[in-house]
């Protein structure tokens, strides 16, 4: 969305030295070559061939030590899980968009898919003290 590219550009400065913030369709952007690659909370808006598809190209732009960071919804966390859904549901109704078909996966499924991929995941838990299920998933491309 315009207005969170905006704001991103606004904290890093717009002819930020080492940050290159672009807004783009995650499925038909060209990555090119990047150290660090972040997608938070979007994933799950897309099919799960589309995921993996973005995933791939992900490691494929990231160079040997290159990170992925990524926060996701763990599927498998029961209520804290349902009321991230709902949350989200009613943000996205908020800001004018229509109420998404969500894709989302247990967290063991999310490290699955990334490994079989190549990366070497960490998680970190995101939701402390609050009712979510929200995990950030540490990814790196192998040495």
């Amino acid at each position: 969305m315009q207005k969170d590219v905006d704001r991103a550009a606004k904290a890093f400065g717009k002819d930020h030295p080492l940050v290159d913030i672009r807004q783009g369709d995650m499925c038909k952007v060209d990555y090119g070559q990047a150290d660090v690659v972040t997608i938070l909370d979007a994933l799950h808006y897309i099919d799960h061939l589309r995921q993996k598809d973005v995933l791939k190209r992900i490691y494929a732009a990231l160079p040997p030590g290159g990170l992925f960071l990524t926060r996701v919804g763990d599927a498998g966390a029961g209520l804290p899980y349902h009321i991230c859904n709902w949350v989200d549901h009613a943000v996205t109704f908020i800001r004018g968009h229509r109420l998404p078909t969500l894709y989302s996966r247990q967290l063991a499924e999310w490290i699955d898919l990334l490994k079989n991929i190549g990366f070497k995941v960490e998680t970190m838990p995101m939701s402390e003290g609050k009712p979510f299920a929200n995990v950030m998933l540490i990814c790196r491309v192998p040495l």
